[in-house]
């Protein structure tokens, strides 16, 4: 699998795009690891979106979860719905330690320490 972009306006814009991240490092000489990875972030965030959250028997949306969150003043009713927001990180638990692997894994091939390193190098 290969990704290729023909140039930087070929890239939608994206809050927190760095064109550092895409452009300027050099080829990875095994890409085996980045195909992995792709995978394996579509995969996370597959399981994220696709999250039924549920509260007392009934299906609720992200926005609703936001929404309740932001605007009740009710703590009980807050804390309640902050732990059903939650239910989602079982579902990821699975994959992340892979994932994680395969990140850092990438990163490290190009000369960074993590991942994090590699991504945000502005903000190590």
């Amino acid at each position: 699998m290969q990704i290729r972009i023909a140039s930087p306006s070929a890239v939608p814009p994206s809050r927190g795009c760095s064109w550092r991240y895409l452009w300027a490092a050099p080829p990875i000489p095994t890409p085996k690891p980045v195909a992995d990875r792709i995978v394996a972030e579509v995969a996370q965030a597959s399981t994220l979106n696709g999250f039924e959250f549920h509260l007392k028997g009934k299906s609720i949306t992200v926005n609703e979860i936001a929404n309740l969150l932001q605007s009740s003043t009710d703590l009980a009713e807050r804390q309640v719905m902050w732990a059903a927001s939650k239910k989602s990180g079982k579902a990821l638990k699975a994959r992340l330690i892979k994932l994680r692997d395969l990140r850092n894994g990438v990163a490290q091939e190009r000369d960074s320490p993590d991942y994090f390193h590699y991504r945000w190098p502005a903000t190590a």
